[in-house]
């Protein structure tokens, strides 16, 4: 029976194919899964775990696509978002000019975000640096045996927290109690297996820090702050340390035993804290006639005259003016809320939260004469230099803004008040507010006189001509601000800029100094500034103070001072300086000299 009905199979099947109008199938060939695999993926699903710290798409996101094809070759192609943005999934599609990695490969990874200095190695390798001062968010890797979906996921764990106290914070460093613990440094990460090795022992550390784009204002209850750790630490528990714009340890907060794995977020809940109180010594790094502080809270510096050892023998300390840098009423108290002696130091309070500004302390004898005063200036933003590394500009690295500005001049817009700065008479180490509106003593016109320089410490709010026909408010021209060609350029006991600057001094070697046409400079007339295009540097057109206080050639002039006095026969009654006008030779930016007695801006430079 069994050979019958084999006999009968064959000739069934051979009549099948003798049948006419029945196409015979081809044998299957060793490439035909190649084949029905050709072309590329013109579009691939990315999946945000719901752990991850990124959560969400973004308008913009772009990240790599690897494939390891059959024969073993590495493909990588930029990806960018073309769908699904405030979603956890996310259509990408190959960059513009940029051609899809094949279908068929034997693997597919996916890493963000964009990074084309990303190392990937061995078919599944990739090498990243986490680093211990925290940015950014760790990058998400993916690994799949085909394209279609990806699910993105962190090979980092992370804790979350929300702080309530009273600070304001620059950073936020985690400890981890087991010092054995790595939380930053080199990485290799396998994400087919999902194991991270930490590399390079030596350029680990055991701490990591969160650094804020711009300082935390803690007052009550923040919104919710994340840092991310390797899986694995914070076994034994760890440490929050916060600090404060001062980098002084405002608070130190225990974080409980817990376990941290890849691609999860620990809710620490709600963080209480009392920040410890502190005064900062403003003059540790040495002594000048101003001080800049950059957040609220209790400062102290020498009474010492200017860089000087002098002790300034003062019964008292008094706020003389204060100023926003606005036109707007203002009290006594809303930027320094106290000035005291104490143990030869002047200690100030700020208000709280800070509000930007400036203040001038003056220091009284017994019968309320005025001995030396202090600048002190509290800006919006943080006082940053000017990277200038051929030296075009200057020798060392000036401001990003005039001395006393709340914010550098923006080019995008029309320069405002707060980017002016306050004015100082050729020489002279005390401002003049100009325009602003102050709490305390205002700035006051003097009939025509010239004085010596004790005259003028003592009356800082004075400004003046000078003599009749002399346009020198000075009676003696000396060399205050340390700028004669004889001199080495050393700052001196008059100067006004804060520790570690001074006022350039004239040199016409560099571009500061001299005449340029404008493809060195540009400027904007409606917005009211020059800028150097070599490093960006911008000069708002405020004008300078007069004689009678008032603001002359706003939006036209600006009177930048060097610490020279004038050249050649202008030397006793001039001061050298940078002069830009807009009404003079086609808004061009040159050298000048100009009577002293007028007020003009300072950009500190670096010392050197």
């Amino acid at each position: 029976m069994k050979r019958l009905f084999y006999l009968a199979f064959v000739a069934l099947a051979v009549f099948a194919c003798d049948k006419p109008g029945v196409e015979p199938k081809p044998k299957p060939g060793p490439d035909d899964d190649q084949k029905e695999q050709t072309g590329g993926y013109d579009s691939i699903s990315i999946v945000l775990k719901a752990s991850n710290v990124k959560t969400a798409w973004a308008d913009g996101d772009a990240l790599q696509v690897y494939c390891v094809t059959a024969d073993g070759a590495d493909v990588e192609a930029k990806y960018v978002l073309s769908a699904g943005a405030g979603s956890a999934t996310g259509t990408f599609v190959p960059a513009t000019g940029v051609t899809a990695v094949p279908k068929g490969g034997r693997d597919y990874f996916a890493a963000y975000p964009y990074d084309e200095e990303r190392t990937f190695a061995q078919h599944n390798t990739f090498t990243v640096v986490v680093p211990a001062d925290q940015t950014a968010a760790t990058p998400l890797f993916a690994a799949a045996s085909e394209a279609t979906t990806l699910e993105l996921a962190s090979f980092m764990g992370a804790v979350k927290f929300t702080l309530t106290g009273d600070a304001e914070l620059k950073n936020i460093a985690l400890e981890d109690n087991n010092s054995n613990s790595i939380l930053s440094g080199n990485v290799t990460y396998n994400a087919k297996t999902g194991k991270a090795t930490f590399k390079n022992a030596s350029a680990t550390k055991h701490e990591i820090s969160l650094v804020l784009p711009e300082k935390l204002i803690v007052d009550g209850t923040t919104a919710p702050l994340v840092i991310e750790v390797p899986a694995g630490t914070l076994a034994d528990g760890g440490k929050l340390t916060l600090f404060d714009m001062n980098d002084n340890a405002a608070a130190v907060i225990d974080i409980p035993a817990q376990t941290i794995a890849a691609g999860t977020v620990n809710d620490l809940g709600n963080l209480s804290f009392e920040a410890v109180s502190q005064t900062v010594d403003l003059s540790v790094a040495g002594t000048a006639n101003c001080y800049v502080i950059p957040a609220a809270g209790s400062y102290k510096f020498k009474a010492v005259k200017g860089n000087s050892n002098e002790a300034v023998d003062a019964a008292s300390v008094e706020i003389f003016w204060e100023t926003r840098e606005d036109t707007l009423a203002i009290e006594a108290g809303t930027i320094i809320k106290s000035a005291v002696l104490d143990g030869g130091y002047v200690v100030v309070e700020t208000a709280k939260p800070l509000v930007p500004g400036n203040a001038l302390i003056a220091a009284k004898n017994a019968d309320g004469d005025i001995l030396w005063t202090w600048h002190l200036w509290l800006p919006e933003t943080t006082v940053a230099t000017i990277p200038d590394p051929d030296g075009e500009f200057w020798a060392t690295e000036v401001m990003d803004r005039n001395l006393g500005a709340m914010v550098p001049t923006d080019t995008t817009a029309k320069a405002l008040e707060k980017s002016f700065g306050l004015y100082y008479q050729w020489s002279r180490m005390t401002p003049l507010v100009g325009p602003f509106t102050v709490a305390g003593t205002e700035t006051t016109g003097m009939e025509k006189l010239s004085q010596t320089m004790d005259y003028w410490i003592s009356h800082p709010a004075e400004i003046t001509e000078g003599d009749e026909g002399a346009n020198n408010y000075l009676k003696e021209p000396l060399d205050y601000w340390g700028g004669e060609e004889s001199a080495d350029g050393s700052k001196t006991m008059y100067d006004p800029c804060p520790p570690g600057y001074k006022v350039p001094v004239y040199d016409n070697t560099y571009g500061m100094w001299i005449k340029r046409d404008d493809t060195t400079w540009g400027f904007n007339q409606e917005n009211m500034w020059f800028y150097f295009k070599a490093t960006g540097i911008t000069f708002p057109l405020d004008g300078y103070l007069s004689a009678s206080k008032s603001q002359s050639k706003y939006g036209i002039r600006a009177l930048i001072w060097s610490a020279t006095p004038g050249i050649g026969d202008e030397h006793d009654v001039r001061g050298s300086a940078a002069f830009f006008d807009l009404s003079r030779d086609s808004g061009k930016y040159y050298y000048h000299s100009y009577f002293r007695y007028a007020a003009g801006n300072i950009r500190c430079a670096k010392e050197h």
